[in-house]
């Protein structure tokens, strides 16, 4: 399919037409890079969902009255006018469109030179909860302080202000992964609260048994989404809810994930008060352990110290701000904890990569 056809479909999609189904497959085939029937049948549902829901969007409207003119033949006359659109097309989708059902759902294969083989990038903080579940190849889950890899077994789930990007690692000629998208009820919360790599970031290694009842799950739940079974949202409900409980289910036997009850305390407490200045004490006493024994531990099973969870936690919350909203940086800095601007820019750029405004620059 060329790059002109792929516009074209994509401005069929924006300004509510008719498009067919063979279409609609080869369209899946170029942003997946694959010829997965399974694949092509998720993709044409998303599709369905997203274009019910554009209206919602107050960009699309403006969108395809500025292309109104390639929407009937000729269309599209050159490789950079159509690859104009598509970038226009996917930057103004948003994520809201995800959470427009109750549950989203979705395979993504990213195979080394497709077209699909792109950075998902999670900046503004997500309005729901996202679960990632690795079933081949391996990728990449970085925070912005930190990248961790996703290999086959592999369960992350991410909470509503998330701040993260994935994609497929370097080292991997592909990454097959599920993702949900989903608004998480009260129980569940509570059912989710896996160990943290991250501020609002849980994981998951599962293998052997454990590993194959999650992918089962999965495969029916995946195959719910496709159908147009009169009970289709009961029925999701329900399987997504019993994934949620054999992952919760895991926690006290998988050896993986016997994080300190008190580590657990701690990264709460930090997350909560992330803002202000504290010390390690304060940050032992919530957790009820000594603070040499709290440093000591909290280093082990995390990875990091506690003032760079705090830091982590402080990053998300910054990059979240400079993408989503025009407030100064040293408005961001004071908000996020920071007294002094130039510091906050300072680390900002040791543990995101570039500056506060060259952050926001190119997010815009």
């Amino acid at each position: 399919m060329k790059i002109t056809e792929v516009a074209h479909c994509l401005l069929l999609i924006a300004a509510g037409r008719e498009i067919n189904l063979q279409s609609l497959r080869q369209l899946a085939h170029y942003f997946s890079g694959t010829r997965s029937d399974l694949e092509a049948d998720g993709f044409i549902e998303l599709t369905k969902q997203v274009q019910a829901n554009l209206r919602q969007q107050p960009g699309s409207k403006s969108l395809v009255e500025e292309f109104l003119p390639y929407l009937d033949p000729p269309g599209f006359s050159s490789d950079t006018q159509a690859r104009g659109f598509i970038d226009r097309f996917v930057e103004n989708l948003g994520p809201l469109l995800l959470w427009a059902q109750p549950v989203t759902m979705g395979y993504a294969r990213r195979m080394q030179g497709s077209p699909f083989d792109l950075i998902a990038d999670q900046t503004e903080g997500i309005p729901g909860w996202i679960i990632l579940y690795t079933l081949e190849g391996e990728g990449v889950l970085d925070t912005g302080v930190r990248k961790l890899p996703l290999r086959a077994g592999h369960m992350a789930a991410f909470e509503p202000g998330a701040v993260f990007s994935y994609y497929r690692a370097s080292q991997s000629d592909s990454w097959g992964h599920y993702w949900i998208t989903f608004q998480a009820e009260a129980a569940w919360r509570e059912w989710l609260a896996w160990p943290r790599v991250g501020p609002h970031i849980g994981h998951l290694a599962l293998t052997g048994t454990a590993q194959t009842e999650i992918e089962q799950n999965l495969a029916l739940l995946y195959q719910c989404f496709l159908s147009a079974s009169p009970m289709k949202l009961e029925l999701e409900h329900n399987l997504l809810e019993q994934l949620i409980l054999r992952a919760r289910n895991l926690l006290p036997s998988e050896s993986q994930v016997g994080l300190d009850p008190r580590i657990a305390k701690a990264q709460t407490f930090i997350e909560d008060n992330y803002d202000r200045v504290f010390t390690l004490d304060e940050v032992a006493a919530a957790a009820n352990i000594s603070a040499s024994r709290l440093a000591h531990k909290f280093k082990d099973q995390t990875g990091l110290t506690v003032l760079e969870w705090r830091d982590e936690k402080r990053m998300m919350t910054a990059a979240q701000l400079l993408r989503a909203t025009s407030t100064p940086v040293s408005t961001i800095a004071d908000h996020v904890g920071y007294v002094d601007a130039p510091y906050f820019s300072r680390t900002f750029k040791r543990l995101i990569g570039c500056t506060p405004r060259q952050y926001r620059s190119r997010r815009q």
